[in-house]
């Protein structure tokens, strides 16, 4: 048996990770989809985690009060939008929790968002795959004990530094009220 969670992290090609990995491994080892997100080379990093997650891999699985998608979007090397948002809104729709945040840690769509390796208009199809959870909720703080929710936030990124992020936050507005 292989211990998913560093051997997905460390592995260097697909070939060598489909050589060595058991789904049967998934049932013993919830937290292999955090090694995954956490591979450097984006093509594995998408390719293992759908892997794991057609397999049956736990995508609401928690380690404290960081999931995933914390994972994912706390990384500072360069992402690839296009391969790895289709990807987190699979994590999404299988349970990962879009409004999990603690002291150490804000959602992952706050995480998101203050990472510089997604600048601006870049980060568009993340913004999507956010901002059209219904469960997403803007009332959270935008950090542990702040003051300030998450959709004063992102209005006032909408407003100074992000045009396309406000936009996208007034259709939502429309879509499910502006009281989420």
């Amino acid at each position: 048996m292989v211990f998913l969670r560093h051997f997905t992290q460390y592995v260097s090609s697909y070939d060598e990770f489909l050589a060595l990995y058991d789904p049967a491994d998934l049932a013993n080892q919830p937290q292999a989809l955090v090694g995954a997100i956490a591979n450097k080379n984006v093509q594995l990093r998408v390719a293992i985690t759908q892997r794991l997650l057609d397999d049956g891999a736990n995508a609401a699985y928690q380690e404290g009060s960081v999931n995933v998608l914390h994972g994912l979007f706390d990384r500072i090397d360069k992402h690839n939008v296009q391969l790895e948002a289709p990807m987190a809104k699979r994590l999404i729709e299988l349970g990962a929790d879009v409004n999990l945040y603690s002291k150490r840690t804000p959602t992952p769509f706050v995480l998101m968002l203050k990472n510089d390796k997604l600048p601006g208009e870049e980060a568009a199809p993340f913004y999507d795959i956010f901002l059209d959870r219904p469960e997403l909720d803007l009332t959270l703080p935008i950090e542990y004990g702040a003051s300030r929710t998450i959709r004063q936030g992102l209005e006032y990124m909408g407003a100074h530094t992000r045009p396309l992020l406000g936009e996208k936050l007034r259709l939502r507005d429309t879509k499910f009220g502006e009281l989420r």
